[in-house]
């Protein structure tokens, strides 16, 4: 019983009287004064509703205001911030948030909190999910293929509710990032999980850009990356240019 409890933790509640170890056979267990432990907690360990504090603590979508109701201090437990998703749009998309226009001007960006992803439609339906902050923000300045119109959303922060949306509203999906052996890894772990059918957009004229990349950055991923078996023609397209050119190219080498 004692070994479920972080041995500092248990020494310290020991020491201000809000736990001891009693004789149970041929070992001990654990006995809590309440009273004492739920003053140890709150004025120690600013805990002030341990259940909530539990349940928080294996949920990895907590809020800070939710952490701040059980704790007093929302610091207590780690909270992903900015938990949501920033937008853009391409050519003449919308965006609308419950059913009313929240487009951002081109060359900006709409923050849409998770909470608020249940509400959120887009026009025409199709997504440009980027990689990099520099790239989303001027993702039509990007020398590739590039859709018409399409609502561009930076890969950060693409948590459950996220994959919800997608998998309710089933998008065209186009992405954009950065053209070395980690890059497909990360299309085909966190992309292609969530739209199948999502496609890599690459340059006309991506051994030629290789060529002139980054030999540095491809070194530092050769070891970690060298038996990565793409599952994707995109993926296999990628990873063997880049092998061949031995070299890196990030994406915002592609932005004119």
């Amino acid at each position: 019983m004692r070994s479920e409890i972080n041995k500092a933790l248990r020494e310290d509640l020991i020491n201000r009287g809000a736990i001891r170890l009693q004789k149970s056979g041929a070992g001990y267990r654990i006995v809590a004064d309440p009273e004492k432990l739920e003053s140890v907690l709150a004025n120690h360990y600013s805990i002030r509703d341990l259940n909530s504090y539990v349940s928080l603590r294996d949920e990895p979508g907590r809020s800070r205001a939710d952490v701040t109701q059980a704790t007093g201090n929302s610091k207590t437990l780690p909270v992903a911030p900015m938990r949501g998703l920033y937008l853009s749009i391409l050519g003449d998309a919308e965006i609308f948030i419950d059913g009313v226009s929240s487009t951002p001007q081109p060359g900006t960006a709409l923050f849409v909190p998770a909470n608020r992803l249940d509400g959120l439609s887009i026009r025409p339906l199709r997504i440009f999910g980027i990689e990099n902050v520099e790239a989303f923000l001027n993702a039509g300045r990007l020398c590739l293929p590039l859709p018409a119109a399409a609502v561009s959303v930076l890969r950060w922060n693409w948590a459950n509710e996220w994959r919800a949306w997608v998998g309710n509203h089933r998008p065209e999906f186009l992405y954009a990032g950065d053209y070395d052996w980690a890059g497909v890894s990360i299309f085909e772990h966190e992309v292609l999980p969530t739209s199948p059918e999502a496609k890599f957009l690459l340059p006309s004229d991506l051994p030629n850009r290789l060529n002139s990349g980054n030999a540095v950055l491809f070194n530092e991923q050769e070891d970690k990356y060298l038996d990565y078996r793409p599952k994707s023609a995109d993926g296999k397209h990628i990873y063997l240019a880049v092998g061949k050119a031995r070299r890196a190219l990030e994406q915002e080498a592609l932005i004119i």
